[in-house]
């Protein structure tokens, strides 16, 4: 099987660990982490090399993983960073797109516009609301081990997982992004210049030392998934049909809960 090169560079198996999981080999070290540096709660000291381009990110300035400095559990900080543009789609994401299904059809959108959303990243999203963690991270979070090299479930896991994370990205637009990361890297540097203050008190520290799923990933994959159901009336469902998988997922997790508090 050969490795989409927009899949995540993967990091080191956990300390103490061999490097296979059952006889099945794991993602190699990357060479990425050459260079990484800065204090895990100020980001805007981090420093690191482009997973894809191998350019210097520094100052907090690209997309850097939450956990970037931070070892969780058994596992040593994943230093991972990219250039916002750095970060796209996978070769392999078959996921259907809202502008896969614009010939002939009414929808008022912008076809040109729309080509163009979701398929990289933008420096400072990681900054822009929802805890962002690579997709090393996530699949930890989300799977409890490593990926295996030779798991096609495990390849697809690390597409579905880049697929959902960039959505959340273009939950903003690129101006909002562009503007709140510049505004926030200004006011930061006029603070650090002329005030006496503690940087803990105007910075949120990033990453979480949990490995756990606490943004609802899992959901977020199983509702991508279903998009890849086959339609009446198209290819795939469309995506109403495939909006209808989160009510009942929310169902059961309220049953789990439910039972939990009767224990």
């Amino acid at each position: 099987m050969q490795r989409d090169s927009a899949s995540p560079l993967l990091a080191q198996p956990p300390r103490g660990q061999d490097s296979r999981i059952q006889g099945r080999e794991e993602y190699p070290l990357p060479t990425g982490r050459q260079g990484v540096g800065g204090t895990q709660d100020n980001y805007m000291t981090w420093t690191g090399h482009c997973l894809e381009c191998s350019t210097i990110r520094k100052r907090g300035h690209g997309l850097f993983c939450g956990n970037f400095l931070l070892a969780r559990g058994d596992y040593p900080p994943c230093g991972s960073v990219w250039c916002g543009k750095c970060y796209k789609e996978s070769r392999n994401d078959h996921f259907p797109r809202l502008d896969d299904n614009q010939n002939g059809s009414d929808l008022e959108v912008d076809a040109a516009y729309t080509q163009n959303c979701y398929r990289c990243g933008r420096d400072g999203d990681h900054l822009m609301g929802v805890p962002f963690e690579c997709d090393l991270c996530s699949f930890r979070n989300v799977v409890g081990r490593n990926p295996v090299i030779t798991d096609g479930r495990d390849e697809f896991t690390l597409t579905a997982i880049r697929r959902v994370l960039l959505d959340v990205m273009w939950a903003r637009e690129p101006d909002t992004v562009t503007s709140n990361w510049s505004r926030a890297r200004r006011d930061y540097s006029m603070a650090v210049d002329n005030l006496s203050l503690d940087y803990r008190t105007i910075l949120p520290i990033l990453g979480n030392p949990r490995v756990g799923d606490r943004v609802g990933l899992g959901v977020a994959l199983t509702t991508v998934l279903a998009s890849l159901r086959q339609g009446k009336n198209a290819a795939n469902v469309q995506f109403d049909t495939s909006e209808r998988h989160r009510p009942g997922t929310q169902t059961l997790m309220m049953l789990g809960r439910t039972s939990l508090a009767r224990q």
